[in-house]
């Protein structure tokens, strides 16, 4: 998947140390582990891996080492482009000249930090995409923070119910019953029906709701069925990234789309609440313990042990949150410190790419983990 030449690789080398596991036989020093020697530091390159280069590049506002436009579609009539060695498509590079969106301009001036506090604000929910967040604030407002570069992060005004954050879209249920979606919308994932539905979810390039006799209507690429689902009736519903899943009246798992590692072949039993992540999908059974199932490269799908039942939980990328007793719990992959949850009470969590958000028993909202374009800073 990653081809680099000879002559790089030496480069490369010097700044890294000895190669971990990277497909180049160059180390990845964000997915892989590789400490940077002194003087280097990680950032993303030309291949799309992290790499060890030298710490005076870029440093001064200049053009990033690689443009990020976004994801293109493939040459095979819109099937996902290639992804990384974690089976999730990767991205790390600036936009240059983006800064009045609120991008950091660089990857490296704000490193991942611990738990931001939000402001005093009162919020409801909170939904965590790739690099970018939104919040529902009690007034029934949306905003949104993070990167910016398909204007994933320029809520829409009006009154919403709920809202939902994909990889580069957000979609928000207005308090009429109708979607509004904005972002990317390379794949019309973002072109939401002129229908009522009773809630949505958008996905990495899909988005899907449910209808008021709970049919599920899906919209955006339709690749391995992403968007095709059964004609049934659900109680609840949940995209992925490549693949979606909802729960019965019978309180039965159905999914649809890519299956890859499993993550569309539910596990038997009687579930209430569904998650559907990167290559996995996480479910509450009927006795509010969770239960996963699909890719487990990071232990996605291996809870931590905790002896209360869990309320809700959230799948990510490559990882997973729930809530137990009002506290909550992170499990999977934890390079960019997001499982390391903030020591307070919660009452609902969202698990994205590389950073989690959770609301807390006072209405303020905390975030965690990876903060390259400001995805877990509140704003005022």
């Amino acid at each position: 998947m990653r081809v680099f030449s000879l002559f790089v690789c030496l480069l490369l080398t010097v700044g890294c140390g000895t190669p971990t596991g990277s497909g180049s036989g160059v180390p990845d020093c964000r997915y892989d582990g590789a400490d940077c020697a002194e003087g280097f530091v990680c950032r993303p390159a030309d291949s799309g891996d992290y790499e060890c280069v030298d710490a005076s590049e870029n440093m001064d506002g200049g053009s990033p080492t690689e443009m990020d436009q976004g994801p293109s579609p493939a040459q095979d009539q819109g099937m996902p482009t290639p992804t990384t060695d974690a089976g999730l498509p990767d991205e790390g590079a600036t936009d240059e000249g983006a800064t009045d969106e609120g991008i950091v301009p660089s990857v490296d001036m704000m490193p991942v930090s611990d738990a931001a506090p939000s402001p005093m604000g009162r919020f409801t929910q909170v939904a965590t995409g790739a690099y970018h967040t939104c919040a529902l604030k009690a007034d029934r407002t949306i905003v949104c923070w993070g990167r910016n570069n398909h204007g994933q992060s320029r809520a829409p005004a009006g009154e919403f119910s709920q809202v939902s954050a994909g990889y580069w879209h957000a979609c928000g249920l207005r308090t009429n019953g109708l979607v509004t979606c904005w972002g990317d919308n390379d794949f019309g994932q973002s072109s939401a029906p002129e229908s009522e539905l009773a809630t949505v979810s958008a996905g990495y390039w899909h988005t899907c709701g449910l209808d008021p006799d709970g049919r599920s209507v899906c919209w955006g690429l339709d690749d391995a069925g992403r968007t095709t689902g059964p004609d049934m009736a659900f109680e609840t519903l949940s995209t992925g990234w490549y693949h979606t899943c909802a729960i019965t009246p019978e309180s039965q798992v159905q999914c649809w789309g890519m299956n890859t590692d499993g993550q569309s072949t539910p596990l038997e039993g009687r579930f209430t609440h569904i998650s559907a992540g990167g290559l996995h999908t996480c479910a509450l059974d009927s006795e509010m313990a969770v239960r996963c199932w699909g890719a487990d490269e990071f232990a996605q799908t291996i809870p931590t042990d905790v002896m209360q039942p869990f309320t809700t939980l959230s799948a990510g990328a490559e990882h997973t949150c729930g809530i137990a007793g009002q506290r909550a719990y992170c499990w999977g992959r934890s390079d960019r410190r997001q499982t390391d949850v903030p020591d307070t009470g919660f009452v609902q969590v969202s698990a994205g790419l590389d950073h989690s958000c959770g609301v807390t028993v006072g209405g303020e909202v905390l975030c965690w983990g990876q903060n390259n374009h400001g995805q877990i800073i509140v704003p005022e």
